[in-house]
């Protein structure tokens, strides 16, 4: 009896459960091709990043400088409102009002270089040098009462002198009654007695006049003492 031959037959993949097809998965972690975007249907878009044109920022750059240019030309940072009727701030600025010096504060400040600064400086410091007390802060200075420093112009003075708690000595002041008229004496004292600091009375040429019509008669010039005698005015 001939055996019966038998020869397997492939095996068939047994059918999926139940359900519809899916497409097969792109690989995770990398972004899917345009093919798979474009062909699967069901795929969802990728944003990518792209590059601002240059010509933007030129055209924001020229609108901020036009705007600034236009405000400026038109009142600078305030309203036209704000300066009418005048042009600009500038204009309106021209018209604050100030406070006119006085006239012996001119004056003053015109003769003292002549009178007063080669030995007291130009600031009032006074020279050590010369000899020559400081104006600048001088308790001689800042007087109410000024009845000596008119009579020291006048005359000039010599010897020793204590300003400020410091003596100085062997300096001679040159006397002015000859060289200064009333109004003009009055004026160098204002000016002393008004700047670097300094705040005193001003001095009125009626006071001048009268202290030199009372020692006209004096030869000589005072010393300190002689000057710490004379009344002064509390």
């Amino acid at each position: 009896m001939k055996k019966r031959r038998f020869q397997s037959q492939p095996s068939t993949p047994s059918p999926s459960p139940a359900g519809p097809k899916t497409q097969a998965e792109p690989p995770r972690g990398n972004p899917p091709s345009r093919s798979q975007v474009t062909s699967g249907g069901d795929t969802e878009p990728i944003a990518r990043r792209a590059a601002v044109p240059a010509i933007l920022f030129g055209l924001l750059a020229a609108c901020l400088f036009w705007a600034d240019v236009h405000i400026m030309g038109h009142g600078g940072e305030l309203d036209a409102r704000v300066h009418y009727p005048f042009n600009s701030t500038n204009e309106l600025g021209q018209m604050h009002i100030t406070i006119p010096e006085d006239p012996r504060m001119t004056m003053g400040r015109e003769l003292y270089p002549r009178a007063c600064a080669s030995c007291h400086q130009t600031d009032g410091s006074g020279g050590v040098s010369q000899n020559c007390p400081p104006l600048a802060g001088s308790d001689w200075v800042n007087t109410k009462d000024p009845n000596r420093l008119i009579h020291l112009v006048l005359k000039g003075a010599t010897g020793p002198i204590v300003v400020n708690g410091k003596t100085w000595s062997g300096g001679t002041m040159t006397p002015f009654e000859e060289s200064f008229g009333n109004a003009e004496i009055a004026a160098i004292l204002s000016y002393v007695r008004n700047s670097w600091g300094n705040k005193a009375p001003m001095v009125d040429e009626a006071e001048v006049a009268k202290v030199r019509t009372a020692i006209k008669d004096k030869r000589g010039v005072y010393n300190s003492d002689e000057l710490l005698q004379m009344p002064v005015k509390p």
